[in-house]
């Protein structure tokens, strides 16, 4: 929610900043805070406790710029 602070009694519309991270379920919980350098930061988890999956996203940190879209 951009700029929420100032429209609590209003606020406006909640806004999308990636739909790059991955689905699955399993340890799906996300984990978000931002950094220093203002970008978002999101640990994702492995979708099976011993597995080996191609997707490199899973077991990583990812981050992306507050506007949306890839870091």
């Amino acid at each position: 929610y951009y700029n929420i602070e100032s429209s609590l009694e209003s606020p406006p519309k909640p806004v999308v900043v990636t739909k790059e991270l991955p689905s699955d379920q399993w340890h799906g919980n996300r984990y978000i805070r931002f950094g220093p350098d203002d970008m978002l930061y999101v640990g994702v988890g492995a979708p099976c406790n011993v597995c080996e999956k191609d997707d490199p996203r899973f077991g990583s940190l990812m981050r992306f710029p507050v506007t949306g879209g890839k870091g």
